[in-house]
């Protein structure tokens, strides 16, 4: 290795990332740090370590196969694992000018060709079933991981915690944010083995999902307590979690995004006075109040008294094309999310248009009852659906995981809750069905809620 400093060797990388990052992250990323300062760690994980230099090898060895193989599309459908041997094979698709098209058990059957600019196409979550495939850039990537760096402070001393799956973007995001600071990724599954993992692995950062967090702080919060941060999204958090996190010595810090903006959108800043996810350099975000289908109740949430709610819009260069197949997008992206900004320029979310069923023909917050149930000591976690009824038009039906009986859950809800609001059913549950991604699969608890009479 050469003598150079390495606050010197950064910023050669930084002029080279300059004047062509946009045209191949990460793998350009990856090369330019294998130039720079070859010995430096770029994966850990239970296959061992592999650095920057041993990364691009294997790289340019898999890239010149995929190169002789590329369909005319350049869609290349990757089937991802949390491992190292995933994170070269989707690079090697984009350093031999492929979209990578990652997924889990079996490729998403898609129409349309990606452009030609695109360097990943991602499916969405499709928590409700109704995936799309959001195409993905480098000059997005490159807005991304840039407007992330500068909100949070990460360098290229962070190693990322990578357990999220690399199908969807909050996985992919991790490795874009690594490579291009120059840091490292300690990559492992989500199961019983991740506390001793990230004990011996060191990571400094993480991201994860509510559900994710409040596993681990049952089983061993001590492993968390020498993150700086984690970044926790994919779903709201609800006080509890923050304030169980906050008592073991866990700092999170709550994240908004979605695969159509690759990823972050608004992240609370570390060390800031004011609490609340703030939009990240690079993003215009804005309120829509001409397309709400219906009126959000507020029932069990603190309001702005003078928030205007909307619909998000969310622009800038980090926000995708378009999806495949889909013309391409014009104008800002407008989301299924309501939410609004407060005079500290936070960005509240209420939840989402969808979330709201008609009962007895009064509006009624799915969310906010899911919020409500949580609070409830002895919950660990719980969902409420919407569930057609002859005579209500909607009911609200909950699925919950915890200690305590339907009769209890009744009981403990009963006066935070309106009449309307009230569950009709409750199905209590050793676990509420996720997705891969941690999330919680509404597609799976509307079938079961609807099957329970």
């Amino acid at each position: 290795m050469d003598s150079q400093p390495l606050a010197a060797k950064n910023q050669a990388a930084k002029l080279r990332f300059s004047e062509d990052a946009a045209a191949m992250p990460p793998f350009v990323w990856i090369r330019d740090w294998a130039s720079t300062d070859p010995d430096r760690v770029a994966v850990v994980s239970s296959s061992g370590i592999a650095t920057y230099a041993e990364l691009l090898a294997m790289i340019e060895r898999r890239s010149r196969t995929i190169a002789k193989e590329m369909p005319q599309s350049r869609l290349v459908p990757v089937r991802v694992a949390l491992d190292e041997p995933t994170v070269v094979e989707l690079s090697s698709v984009v350093a031999a000018g492929g979209v990578a098209m990652p997924y889990l058990e079996e490729a998403p059957t898609v129409e349309g060709i990606p452009g030609t600019e695109d360097v990943f196409a991602v499916p969405t979550s499709g928590s409700r079933g109704a995936a799309r495939v959001v195409r993905i850039t480098a000059a997005n990537i490159t807005a991304a991981v840039l407007g992330s760096r500068s909100h949070l402070g990460t360098d290229s001393k962070d190693r990322w915690l990578l357990c999220l799956p690399l199908n969807h973007v909050g996985g992919l995001s991790i490795l874009w944010r690594s490579f291009e600071a120059g840091g490292s990724v300690a990559i492992a599954p989500f199961d019983d083995k991740l506390p001793e993992f990230i004990t011996a692995s060191k990571p400094t950062v993480a991201s994860m999902v509510p559900t994710m967090v409040r596993r681990l702080l049952s089983v061993d919060a001590a492993c968390l307590s020498a993150l700086r941060f984690i970044l926790v999204g994919g779903a709201a958090v609800d006080p509890t979690l923050i304030s169980d996190a906050h008592n073991n010595g866990v700092r999170l810090l709550a994240t908004y995004g979605m695969t159509e903006a690759t990823s972050q959108i608004a992240t609370e800043k570390p060390g800031a006075m004011t609490a609340g996810a703030i939009p990240l350099d690079g993003f215009t975000v804005s309120i829509s109040h001409e397309s709400i289908p219906h009126e959000v109740p507020d029932h069990g949430r603190v309001l702005d008294p003078a928030a205007t709610k909307g619909l998000v819009m969310v622009d800038g260069p980090a926000v995708s094309p378009g999806y495949l197949g889909e013309p391409d997008r014009e104008g800002p992206f407008v989301t299924n999310d309501i939410g609004w900004l407060d005079d500290s320029g936070v960005l509240h979310i209420a939840g989402r248009a969808d979330d709201v069923v008609i009962s007895g023909g009064v509006n009624v917050s799915i969310a906010a009852v899911s919020e409500a149930v949580r609070s409830v000591p002895g919950v660990d976690d719980a969902v409420a659906v919407g569930v057609p009824d002859p005579e209500w038009g909607s009911v609200v039906v909950v699925v919950v995981s915890g200690r305590l009986t339907s009769d209890e859950l009744v009981a403990a809800t009963w006066e935070m809750l309106e009449a309307p609001e009230r569950p009709k059913r409750w199905i209590v549950v050793d676990q509420i069905p996720l997705l891969p991604n941690g999330k919680h699969n509404i597609a799976a608890i509307e079938a079961m809620a609807a099957d329970i009479r």
